[in-house]
C-alpha cells in the first residue's frame, strides 16, 4: 500500500515530466546548407537582411569552430553525420557513391532498385532509399519514441539531402532532373499525396525558362565585384561567365539539370517545403515533428564557378532572403517560439587551385584517370604481371582488384602496400595510408588528421588505399567539371557553421572545438529520447534546457 509519501513523489514526478513535455518544440527544423563552409556566414554577417541568418546569429547559440571529425567530406557523408551523430566507421556511407566488390559495380549511397519512383517516373534510373545507412538516425528514434505520433519529412533538391535526414522512418521528396517536379520513391508511399500532384501541376522549374540571374545588390558592394569572368569557371546552361546570367528555355534537354547551378533551385526548394508544412500541418498536430531542408544551390554553384567568385557571394546573400521567408512561414504557421532551429552544412570546399596559384600558394589538379593507368603499369612493373590490378577508383579510395589479384597469385597485403608507395610518388599527395593500417588503427602516427581518416573507413565499403592530397590539390585534371571541390580532410572542407535557436536556446557565442555529429545527440537529449543507435557525438550543453 503506498504510503502519503510516495504518492506525493508521484504526482510530483508527474507534475515535472508535464512540464517538460510541454516545454518541448512542437517543430524541429534542421537546415542544412550545402557547401557552407564556417567563413561564409561569418564574413557576411553585416550584410545580411533581419529575419534570415541574423535570427540564428543575434537571437541563438553560435559555435564558431565546428568541423567534421571524417575526412572523405562530401554530401552524402555529411546528411548522414548530421543525421546520425556517427561518421562513416558506423553509419556505412563512405562516400556519394562507392565501388560495390561483390557485383563490381559502382553503388551510389541511396541506390535502392526495390524502391522504384513512384508514379513510374521516366528516366530516373534506380529507386531510392535509406537502405544503405546502417543504424538509426535522431529522426528514427523521434518517431520510435512517439509511437509514429512524432512526424519526419525530409526535402532538397539533391535525393541524398532528403533521403538521409528523414532517416527509416520519415517521408521524403526531392527534385528530379529528368522532369523538374519533385518526386519520391515507393520505400515512402504508393502514390503522390495530392498536394505534391498540385505543386507539380504548376511546373514551378518551367517559369524559369530563360530567366535572368543579376545581381542582387550593386555590384561595388560585393567582395568579388572584380573577379567575374574567369576562365576556370565552369558555367551551365550556356550562362556564360558574367553577369547577368541567363538561364537556356525549358524546351533544352539539359534545362532542368542546369537549373540546380542557379538560386533559383533553392527558390524552388522552399517553395516546395511552404507547401509541405501547410498541406501536412508539420509542427501543429501536438506531437513534435521534424522538418529537415538541405538547400543545395551554394553546393551546386560553388563547383561551377568557385567559392570565391561574385556568383558563389550573390548567392549566399540570396539564401539569407530565402531563410527568412522561411522563418516567416513558420513562424505563421507554428511560432518560431514553438520552433527548434539547427542550421550547419555538409562540409565546406576549397578553393579553385587556380585561384590558390593566383595568390602563390602551391595547387593543382590531379587527373584521375591517369592516375589510375600509370599506378597499374607501375603494379603490373613490381609483380610482373599482365593483369590490372585496380578495379577501380572512388574518390578519395583506390579498389583493388581480388579476382586479379588472385590469378597473378600475389597477396591482397603486399598489393596494397605496394600501390601506397606508388600513389606517394604522384605530385599532389601528401599521404597514402592503406587499408590495414585503417582496420587495425596501427601503422601510422595518431594525429587528428590521420584520426579523420580512421573515421572515414568502413571494413565493407572502403577500399585498400585512402589516398590524401595536398592542401589546394584536386582530383580532375582540368576545370572542366568544377571549378572547385572539397572532399579532404583540409580544415576548408571540414569547417562549418552551427546555429542554434528556439525554445531554452540562450543567445551566445561558443568558441570551443564541436563536430557536427553532435547535433544529433543534443537533440535528442533535448527531446529526452534515445540517441541514434550509432552515435558517437557529444551533447552540446549549451544548448539544452
Amino acid at each position: 500500500m503506498e504510503t502519503p509519501r510516495n504518492i506525493v513523489i508521484a504526482i510530483a514526478f508527474t507534475l515535472i515530466s508535464s512540464v517538460a513535455l510541454a516545454d518541448r518544440p512542437a517543430l524541429i527544423l534542421q537546415i542544412t546548407v550545402d557547401q557552407l563552409r564556417a567563413d561564409m556566414v561569418w564574413r557576411n554577417a553585416d550584410r545580411f537582411g533581419a529575419g534570415g541568418y541574423r535570427y540564428l546569429l543575434d537571437e541563438g547559440t553560435v559555435y564558431t569552430d565546428a568541423r567534421f571529425r571524417h575526412a572523405t567530406t562530401v554530401t552524402a557523408v555529411g546528411h548522414a553525420t548530421l543525421a546520425t551523430g556517427s561518421s562513416p566507421r558506423q553509419h556505412g556511407i563512405v562516400a556519394n557513391d562507392w565501388w560495390d566488390r561483390g557485383n563490381r559495380r559502382v553503388l551510389n549511397n541511396v541506390e535502392d532498385p526495390s524502391a522504384p519512383y513512384v508514379e513510374g517516373s521516366q528516366g530516373e534510373g534506380p529507386g531510392r532509399s535509406p537502405r544503405n545507412l546502417i543504424g538509426s538516425t535522431f529522426s528514427d528514434e523521434l518517431v520510435l519514441a512517439s509511437d509514429g505520433k512524432s512526424r519526419a519529412f525530409g526535402v532538397s533538391t539533391k535525393d541524398r539531402g532528403a533521403i538521409l535526414l528523414a532517416g527509416h522512418r520519415g517521408e521524403a521528396y526531392w527534385y528530379s532532373i529528368v522532369t523538374g517536379d519533385y518526386v519520391t520513391t515507393t520505400w515512402y508511399a504508393r502514390e503522390l499525396p495530392g498536394w505534391v500532384r498540385d505543386w507539380n501541376a504548376r511546373r514551378p522549374a518551367d517559369s524559369y525558362s530563360g530567366q535572368t540571374w543579376n545581381l542582387l545588390g550593386d555590384a561595388g558592394d560585393y567582395f568579388f565585384a572584380d573577379r567575374d569572368d574567369r576562365s576556370y569557371e565552369v558555367p551551365r546552361g550556356g550562362m556564360g561567365n558574367r553577369f547577368p546570367h541567363r538561364m537556356s528555355e525549358a524546351d533544352d534537354p539539359d534545362f532542368f539539370k542546369d537549373l540546380r547551378y542557379t538560386p533559383w533551385a533553392d527558390e524552388m526548394t522552399l517553395s516546395f517545403t511552404l507547401a509541405l508544412l501547410e498541406a501536412e500541418e508539420v509542427g501543429q498536430r501536438g506531437h513534435t515533428d521534424f522538418l529537415s531542408i538541405s538547400f543545395s544551390a551554394t553546393d551546386y554553384i560553388g563547383h561551377a564557378f568557385g567559392p570565391n567568385s561574385l556568383e558563389a557571394e550573390d548567392n549566399v546573400l540570396r539564401l539569407d532572403r530565402l531563410l527568412a521567408r522561411l522563418f516567416s512561414a513558420v513562424d505563421e504557421a507554428v511560432g518560431l517560439d514553438n520552433t527548434l532551429i539547427v542550421l550547419s552544412a555538409d562540409h565546406g570546399v576549397q578553393v579553385a587551385p587556380e585561384y590558390a596559384a593566383e595568390h602563390g600558394l602551391p595547387s593543382g589538379r590531379i587527373g584521375t584517370n591517369s592516375m589510375r593507368d600509370v599506378l597499374n603499369t607501375a603494379l603490373a612493373k613490381r609483380f610482373d604481371t599482365q593483369e590490372a590490378l585496380i578495379a577501380a577508383f572512388k574518390k578519395p579510395s583506390l579498389y583493388l582488384d581480388y579476382a586479379a589479384l588472385e590469378r597473378a597469385g600475389i597477396a591482397r597485403l603486399a598489393a596494397e602496400s605496394a600501390l601506397a608507395e606508388e600513389v606517394l610518388r604522384l605530385e599532389g599527395v601528401s599521404l597514402a595510408l592503406t587499408r590495414s593500417q585503417l582496420l587495425l588503427d596501427r601503422g601510422a602516427p595518431d594525429t587528428p588528421f590521420l584520426q579523420a581518416v580512421r573515421n572515414s573507413f568502413h571494413p565493407d565499403r572502403s577500399g585498400d588505399v585512402y589516398v590524401v592530397t595536398d592542401p589546394f590539390w584536386y582530383f580532375g585534371s582540368s576545370p572542366r567539371g568544377n571549378a572547385a571541390t572539397h572532399g579532404t580532410v583540409h580544415n576548408s572542407d571540414r569547417h562549418v557553421p552551427l546555429l542554434f535557436t528556439g525554445p531554452g536556446i540562450n543567445k551566445m557565442t561558443v568558441h570551443r572545438r564541436v563536430a557536427p555529429r553532435d547535433v544529433a545527440p543534443t537533440l535528442s537529449a533535448i527531446m529526452g529520447v534515445a540517441p541514434p543507435s550509432g552515435s558517437v557525438g557529444e551533447v552540446l550543453a549549451e544548448v539544452v534546457p
